[in-house]
C-alpha cells in the first residue's frame, strides 16, 4: 500500500518497487601486453535509475 497505516488503500502499480528501478551494471577493463608491470583489472560499477511520472 501507498500509505503503511492504510492497508485497505490505494497501492503502488507493479514493477514500481526499487529492485524494479534501480539496476546495477559493471564494466571491467582488462589489461594486457606490458608483462609484470601490466595493470590488474580495472572494474567499475555503475548504477541506473528509472524514474516514473
Amino acid at each position: 500500500p501507498i500509505n503503511p497505516n492504510d492497508p485497505n488503500g490505494p497501492k503502488w502499480p507493479d514493477n514500481t518497487g526499487e529492485n524494479s528501478l534501480k539496476k546495477t551494471g559493471t564494466q571491467t577493463i582488462h589489461y594486457t601486453g606490458a608483462g609484470d608491470k601490466t595493470p590488474k583489472d580495472d572494474v567499475q560499477s555503475f548504477t541506473f535509475t528509472k524514474t516514473m511520472v
